[in-house]
């Protein structure tokens, strides 16, 4: 039998990881303020390549499809035989939502659209 997680507790286990990686953020940015100053607007890659892990690697087979927020809320990521996810395809998952969050908003100069 397949279920499917309802939209509020999905969205319980996002606040669950976004308040985790918020912590987790203010930690590095406590420690590696400076060189977080100098990288500008650039910071944000900092953060997508962090939450691109967490998810990454949470929301695959390497621990059983749960994030922090989805083994409170009792949710898991699985395929069509109901098993966890391989590490590329969970990264793939959140590739598709994480890059336009994390670009919404980034600064990009002429220079660097018109060196692709």
């Amino acid at each position: 039998m397949k279920w499917i997680s309802g939209f509020w507790r999905r969205i319980g286990a996002l606040v669950v990881d976004a308040v985790i990686l918020g912590v987790a953020g203010l930690g590095l940015g406590l420690v590696f303020e400076e060189q977080f100053v100098k990288l500008g607007s650039w910071g944000r890659f900092v953060g997508f390549f962090v939450a691109f892990a967490y998810f990454g690697v949470m929301n695959s087979h390497v621990s059983g499809g749960q994030t922090f927020g989805k083994k409170l809320l009792k949710i898991k990521v699985v395929n069509t035989d109901n098993q966890p996810i391989t590490v590329l395809r969970s990264l793939s998952r959140f590739i598709i939502l994480g890059i336009p969050f994390f670009l919404n908003g980034a600064h990009f100069t002429n220079k660097v659209l018109s060196s692709y």
